[in-house]
C-alpha cells in the first residue's frame, strides 16, 4: 500500500498535540531522551518515506522504548505496518494512538482504511464516521466511507458521501469516478459516463476512469466507443492487464474474434494467473470450433480458481462438441452441485444426455431447468419449444 508523505508526521498533529513524557521535561537527562525519541521518529519517517519500511518500524520501535506514551510514534508505526499490510498489528498501533490521543481524525482515517482492508465494513465505516465528527471537511473520509458503503452494496448512501466530498473540493477526480462507479451499479449509466467525463477533464491521464467508461459505454451498445477508450487507457499505462481483457470483450461483442483473441494473449502474458482472460479466450475459441485449445484454456482457468461454477459448464459444452458427452455430463453435474438452482447447467446436461439416447433423463433435466427459469424468457422459451418437439 502507498501513502502519501504528507500523512507520516515528524513530530505534530492535529488535535491534542502535547506530548506527556513519564518524567517532567525539567529534568535535564529526560529532556535529551525525549530529543532523541523525536531523532528516531523524523529517522523513521525519513525511512519510511524512501520505502524502506521495515527500516523505519525499527526506528519507531526505539523511539516508543524511550518515550512509550507518544501517540504520533505509534500512529506513524502504524502506518509503516499498513503499508506492508500488516492490517491487524497496523490497527493495535492506531488504537493505542488513540488512547493517548483520541481527538485525532486522522487516525481515524487510518484505522477505518485497516479495518476495510481486512473486510470489517461496518467498523471501518464507524471509523470514518468518527473521522467525519472530529474533522467535518476532510475529503478523502468521505470518498473513502462512501467506497465503503458500496463495498456493502449501499449505493445511494454512498453517492451521498460522494457528493459531500465533491462539495468540499469539486476539483478532486477521484470524487467523481468514485461516484460514477455506484451510479452504474444503480444502472444510472448515462449518469455514471458523465461523472467519468468530469473526472478525465479534471485529469486527462486517469487510467481506470478511461477504463471504467469503456466498460459504461458497453453496456449501453456503445462499442466503437467503449473501444476508443480502452485504447486511450492502454496507451496511457500498457502494463494494465485487464483493461486487455475488457476491450477484448467488446472486440468480441463485435464479432471481432481474432482481435478479441490477440486481447486476451496479452492479458495472459502480462499476468498468467487471469482467470477470465482463460475462460473468454475459450469462449471464443469453442465459437470458432477450436474445441481442443478452448478446453486447454478452461482447464487452465479452472487450475487457477476451481470454485468458479460457470467455467465446468463452459469445458462441459465444449467436450459435448467433441462427442465426449459423459466427460460433458461430469462437467455439468459439478456445476450442478456447486449452483443447483442455475436452470443453464441442468439445460445443457439435459441437452447432452438426449444426444446420448437417455431420453427420460435429459427430459427430466429441461423440466427441472424450465422451472428454474421464471426470470430467463429466452432460455424458457426454447425448452418449451425443445419439449413440446420431443412431445410429438
Amino acid at each position: 500500500m502507498n501513502i502519501h508523505s504528507d500523512y507520516y508526521n515528524y513530530g505534530s498533529m492535529e488535535g491534542n498535540t502535547d506530548f506527556h513524557p513519564s518524567v517532567p521535561a525539567a529534568n535535564t537527562s529526560q529532556v535529551v531522551e525525549l530529543k532523541d525519541s523525536k531523532a528516531y521518529n523524523s529517522e523513521g519517517v525519513q525511512k519510511a518515506q524512501l520505502g524502506q519500511l521495515e527500516a523505519a518500524i525499527a526506528d519507531f520501535d526505539l523511539a516508543l522504548r524511550i518515550q512509550p506514551d507518544n501517540a504520533i510514534f505509534y500512529y506513524n508505526r502504524g502506518l509503516a505496518k499498513y503499508e506492508l499490510v500488516q492490517y491487524e498489528s497496523a490497527i493495535a498501533d492506531f488504537n493505542l494512538a488513540l488512547r493517548i490521543q483520541p481527538d485525532n481524525y486522522i487516525i481515524y482515517f487510518f484505522l477505518g482504511n485497516a479495518k476495510r482492508q481486512l473486510g470489517r465494513i461496518e467498523a471501518a465505516i464507524v471509523d470514518y464516521g468518527k473521522a467525519i465528527d472530529l474533522q467535518p471537511d476532510f475529503v478523502p473520509v468521505y470518498n473513502n466511507r462512501g467506497n465503503a458503503k458500496s463495498e456493502l452494496g449501499q449505493f445511494d448512501e454512498a453517492i451521498d458521501d460522494f457528493n459531500k466530498a465533491i462539495s468540499l473540493d469539486p476539483d478532486l477526480p477521484d470524487s467523481y469516478s468514485n461516484r460514477g462507479l455506484a451510479k452504474r451499479q444503480l444502472g444510472r449509466i448515462e449518469a455514471a459516463i458523465v461523472d467519468y467525463d468530469k473526472a478525465i477533464d479534471l485529469q486527462p491521464d486517469f487510467v481506470p476512469v478511461y477504463n471504467n467508461r469503456g466498460n459504461a459505454k458497453s453496456e449501453l451498445g456503445q462499442f466503437d466507443e467503449a473501444i476508443d477508450d480502452f485504447d486511450k487507457a492502454i496507451s496511457i499505462a500498457p502494463e494494465l492487464s485487464e483493461i486487455y481483457t475488457n476491450r477484448g470483450n467488446v472486440k468480441a461483442k463485435l464479432g471481432k474474434l481474432d482481435e478479441a483473441i490477440d486481447d486476451f494473449d496479452k492479458t495472459i502474458l502480462l499476468d498468467p494467473r487471469d482467470v477470465l482472460a482463460y475462460n473468454n479466450r475459450g469462449n471464443i475459441k469453442s465459437e470458432l470450433g477450436q474445441y481442443e485449445a478452448a478446453i486447454d484454456d478452461f482447464d487452465e482457468a479452472l487450475s487457477i480458481a476451481p470454485d468458479l461454477v460457470g467455467i465446468y459448464s463452459n469445458r462441459g459444452i465444449a467436450k459435448s462438441q467433441l462427442g465426449l458427452y459423459n466427460e460433458a455430463i461430469v462437467d455439468f453435474d459439478l456445476a450442478i452441485r456447486m449452483q443447483p438452482n442455475n436452470p443453464t447447467f441442468y439445460y445443457n446436461r439435459g441437452m447432452t444426455k438426449l444426444l446420448l439416447n437417455q431420453q427420460e433423463d435429459g427430459e427430466r433435466d429441461l423440466q427441472t431447468a424450465l422451472s428454474l427459469a421464471e426470470h430467463n424468457e429466452k432460455l424458457k422459451f426454447k425448452i418449451e419449444k425443445l419439449l413440446s418437439k420431443l412431445s410429438e
